[in-house]
Order: C-alpha cells, then structure tokens, then sequence
C-alpha cells in the first residue's frame, strides 16, 4: 500500500469522484485477505460513503494473478462489477462471463507466447473483457514513464472507470412505438 504506483493510481481515481482504497494482503494468505476486505466493505462501506454493490478492482504487475483468482471465482464478492488489469502475467481461466475486465499488456513484457491463449480464452468464455496492448510501452509505464502514448492508456482506464461505475446519463430520446416494436 506504500508503493507510489497505488498511492499515485489511488488519488488519480479519487480526483474522478470516486472512492480509491489501496490494500495490502498478507503474503501467506492474499485470497482469505481479499475475502476479510470485501466482507468488511460489505458491513462498513456505507460508513465510508461506498457504495459496496458497485467495487471496482484494480491490480498491477503480480498482483493481477491473485486478484484475478480471486474476482474470477465462485467466492468473489458480489459487489465487484469491474476490473482493471495493467501488465500482469496472463491469468489463466475460466473467466467470469459476467464481469467486464480492462487488460493492459505493456508491449515491452510480451515474449514469444506469453499471452497467446489470452482472446481465446476470452472468446471461450464470452467474457467482456477489453484488451489493450500499450505498444512500445515498459513494465509499469504508468509509473515511470510520462509519454504522451502512456498517458493515453492511462486515460483509457480512467475513462473504463467512468463507463463502468459511474452514473448513466439519462437517454434524450423520446418514447416511440417505433422503439417499443423494435425492442
């Protein structure tokens, strides 16, 4: 939770309006501390002004397998409707069908197969997950590295964040027969 990655990633979220809480696990027991978090947000969101049917998950590096396993499973928290992967390992399926994942593949860390199986095992799943390969790009560029090109992922996830979690904007067309038959 001291990392500036998380610290820097938590106040760029927060400054979009929403709540941003960076964890830390226990090394020996990161699925059981993911479960203890999301039960204590469960109980105590609304005291923090969260809104705990609407999380939204973000992990980095090596901590995208764990919190893959973890929103990925029959056990994950119902409140999850979200996520965010930047340049971790390719996690390994099956995915949730259900639950939309933005996966950012930084293109310096692809070696020869690395992330081959990654849209067929998306594709098997029918998950709604969103791909996007940050070409040229190192390992953890959203920390160090403040080019243009990096800056455009980074606005890419933010604005994930803002269609995924965020507020729908009413629809301004009127009422129709028309759109009645067709729907």
């Amino acid at each position: 939770k001291q990392a500036q990655v998380y610290t820097s990633w938590a106040r760029l979220i927060a400054a979009h309006g929403f709540v941003a809480i960076t964890m830390e696990s226990e090394v020996n027991r990161v699925q059981e501390s993911f479960t203890e978090f999301f039960n204590y947000l469960d109980k105590n969101g609304s005291r923090h002004h969260i809104d705990s049917r609407a999380i939204g998950v973000q992990a980095l590096s090596a901590n995208c397998r764990e919190a893959t396993s973890f929103i990925m499973s029959e056990h994950a928290f119902p409140g999850i409707k979200a996520a965010v992967m930047y340049y971790g390992m390719m996690p390994s399926g099956p995915f949730r069908h259900d639950l939309p994942l933005f996966f950012v593949v930084a293109g310096l860390d692809i070696r020869q197969d690395n992330y081959l199986g990654l849209w067929a095992e998306v594709l098997k799943n029918k998950s709604p997950w969103t791909i996007t390969l940050a070409t040229e790009m190192p390992h953890a560029f959203d920390a160090f590295s403040d080019t243009e090109a990096s800056k455009r992922v980074i606005m890419a996830t933010l604005s994930y964040w803002m269609n995924q979690l965020g507020p729908v904007p009413p629809s301004s067309n009127q009422p129709s027969p028309e759109r009645a038959i067709v729907a």
